[in-house]
């Protein structure tokens, strides 16, 4: 999901929040990630490192209902 919207001071945000499900237990990684680790959407809300990616995913999470 793509979103564009404005943080509550005013900075213009454009996001984008994959969801994803798989059967696949393998996981091949690419030279830009050191881990990985697959979490339900509102744990990953809860993880993000600053609110506005926090209301992003919650976005994504109501949108995707």
């Amino acid at each position: 999901m793509t979103d564009v919207w404005v943080t509550s001071d005013g900075e213009p945000m454009f996001t984008v929040v994959y969801d994803c499900e798989t059967d696949e237990t393998k996981i091949t990684l690419n030279h830009e990630h050191e881990e990985y680790e697959w979490v339900s959407p509102p744990e990953a809300r809860d993880r993000m490192p600053i609110e506005p990616l926090k209301i992003a995913v919650k976005r994504a999470i109501a949108r995707r209902r």
